[in-house]
């Protein structure tokens, strides 16, 4: 009986244990298949993300077109001054320009010093008072027969110096009166090696103040025969009218002289050409109406109030001539990147 009952659990075993198998390996394939699905599935999110970061990092380009776009309203631009010329070529004169400033006119600069050493007894002259030849300046009572003697104005001009005060002794050669007839003045000019060759007496010249708006015509009256010795310069001068005294001596000025004709060149006015970053730049109309950018440029040859256009501008291309300085100030106000414009 016993023996019976071990062989039917032997064979209800063997019958039972493919079915178990079974049941495992679906199981199995189950788990490999839901493995793949999920794989399947991460990678295509993959591929949505970075669909995703692709279409938004064009959008990012295509804004940043426009970054450096200056933007203005109708009313802006007319308050601005804003006058558009296009690039176009012309006839311009080759010039050089000469740093300077204005000084006496030492011709008629003089000192006045006692005919002989005496006290002080009287002093009339002020420094800043204007005088005419044969005004009473001091009077001096000679220190050998102590008799007194007048002191009177050489020239007419101003008093722009004074050394002397009641009861001082002059001694002979002492300056004790300046006096400067401003009528006329000097404009004298530092002219280096590479310019000497282009730079006559008698060369017709226009000086500008740097700080002002003056100008004047003038000619070139003296160019020194030798350099100096701390700038390596020559000196170069010219004798301006000042009847109106408007040219003061100290004041800092550019003669320009014209030098020969340079040719047909792409000029664009000198106004439209600025300094941004170090760097010379032209705005230019951008796509949109009221919006300008800037456009890095090389110049060369200026003239009459144009420079020379070598590179970042072609002919017939539209510039902001007037009202550039006001867009430069507009840029810099809004902390605009220039480079991000039209051109870069």
């Amino acid at each position: 009986m016993i023996t019976r009952i071990l062989k039917l659990l032997a064979i209800v075993t063997i019958a039972v244990w493919p079915l178990a198998a079974g049941c495992g390996g679906e199981e199995a394939h189950m788990d490999h298949d839901q493995a793949e699905h999920g794989a399947s599935a991460e990678h295509d999110d993959h591929e949505a993300d970075s669909r995703e970061g692709h279409d938004h990092g064009e959008h990012d380009a295509d804004a940043d077109d426009h970054e450096g776009a200056l933007h203005l309203s109708p009313e802006s631009i007319r308050m601005a001054g804003i006058r558009i010329e296009r690039l176009e070529a012309r006839n311009l004169e080759r010039t050089i320009e000469l740093p300077g400033e204005i000084g006496f006119n030492e011709d008629r600069l003089v000192h006045v010093t006692p005919r002989y050493p005496g006290v002080a007894r009287e002093v009339q002259g002020r420094i800043g008072a204007r005088v005419r030849e044969g005004d009473l300046l001091a009077v001096l009572e000679s220190n050998e027969s102590l008799s007194k003697y007048s002191i009177k104005a050489p020239i007419s001009g101003w008093i722009i110096d004074k050394h002397l005060t009641v009861g001082e002794f002059a001694t002979e050669g002492h300056t004790m009166f300046l006096i400067a007839d401003l009528k006329t003045v000097w404009a004298n000019c530092e002219v280096y090696a590479r310019d000497i060759p282009s730079v006559e007496q008698g060369a017709p010249m226009t000086i500008f103040s740097v700080e002002g708006d003056l100008s004047v015509e003038a000619v070139l009256s003296y160019v020194a025969p030798v350099y100096r010795e701390d700038t390596r310069s020559a000196l170069a001068r010219a004798v301006i009218a000042n009847d109106e005294g408007l040219w003061r001596p100290g004041t800092f000025i550019r003669a320009v002289l014209p030098v020969g004709t340079g040719g047909l060149r792409n000029a664009v006015e000198r106004e439209a050409v600025q300094i941004l970053d170090g760097e010379q730049v032209v705005f230019v109309p951008g796509e949109e109406d009221g919006a300008f950018e800037t456009v890095q440029v090389e110049t060369g040859t200026a003239s009459d109030g144009f420079v020379e256009v070598i590179a970042g501008l072609g002919p017939g291309d539209a510039y902001v001539a007037a009202g550039a300085f006001e867009l430069k100030a507009e840029m810099v106000t809004a902390n605009l990147d220039p480079h991000a414009g039209h051109g870069h």
